[in-house]
């Protein structure tokens, strides 16, 4: 993702669709975001692009604690402001928490943080077990990869694995297997905000990948893992032109499988 810095504000996208995207380069040379910064009187990023800009700019630039402004330049979107109702004078604030979680190993502890969610998968979809605890409670499964879903992602992977949709007011997060081994049927688990729970990798310690929102974070063979997840207190600000409201709130009804 190239970043482009003016005055306080950032814009953001990846340089092959604006060379390729007629609108976004119209929208950058002719400097029409302008217009909007005029209506501000405080700083925000914003993202020209589409989903996948979205979350490159949350991964670099949320430790700014700056809101977000989106505005969709693309077919493939979700969550982001339609480029037609950028002439709004005014913004709502939309707040989505972050998944956070620590990965204890042999050789150290970092933290990461996910919008979207966390996979951890067996390399070469050799099996893996694991063990999960929650409120002193723990079970074991065997399976190839699992998925940990926030409520704003729960329509993606999670939902094409065919386990449920999350409404986004929804305080929880859920835990998702793909080819599950032993047990044979493991239904979803559905975590709350509230609780922390933990996932270890035992007796079938072959190559674990660690993906936080589809960027690899880990990846080791035959060693111990540890990882700790909770609802972080961190969390993103979108903001949502609010003559695009109505619209943006039946474009997320919509995601969660209810008709237009």
């Amino acid at each position: 993702m190239q970043t482009i810095q003016i005055d306080w504000h950032i814009i953001c996208y990846e340089e092959f669709r604006y060379l390729e995207n007629k609108a976004l380069k119209i929208f950058i040379d002719e400097k029409k975001y302008l217009d909007i910064f005029k209506k501000m009187d405080f700083k925000v990023i914003m993202a020209l692009g589409w989903d996948w800009t979205m979350l490159s700019a949350i991964k670099d630039l949320k430790h700014l604690e700056m809101p977000f402004l989106w505005i969709n330049f693309w077919t493939k979107w979700f969550l982001l402001n339609d480029l037609w109702f950028i002439n709004s004078k005014d913004f709502v604030e939309k707040k989505y928490p972050l998944l956070e979680f620590n990965l204890k190993t042999n050789q150290s502890t970092n933290t990461f943080y996910s919008f979207n969610e966390f996979d951890i998968r067996a390399w070469n979809w050799r099996v893996i077990t694991l063990e999960i605890s929650l409120n002193n409670k723990n079970i074991l499964i065997s399976w190839d990869w699992i998925i940990v879903s926030t409520p704003a992602w729960s329509t993606w992977y999670n939902n094409s694995l065919g386990w449920p949709i999350i409404p986004h007011n929804i305080n929880a997060f859920v835990i998702t297997s793909k080819a599950p081994f032993n047990p044979k049927w493991q239904n979803p688990i559905l975590v709350s905000w509230d609780s922390e729970i933990s996932i270890r990798n035992i007796w079938r310690k072959n190559t674990l990948q660690i993906y936080s929102d589809s960027n690899l974070v880990y990846e080791w063979t035959w060693e111990s893992v540890c990882l700790n997840l909770k609802k972080s207190e961190k969390q993103v600000t979108f903001l949502i032109f609010k003559d695009y409201l109505e619209k943006w709130e039946e474009k997320v009804l919509f995601e969660q499988g209810f008709s237009k």
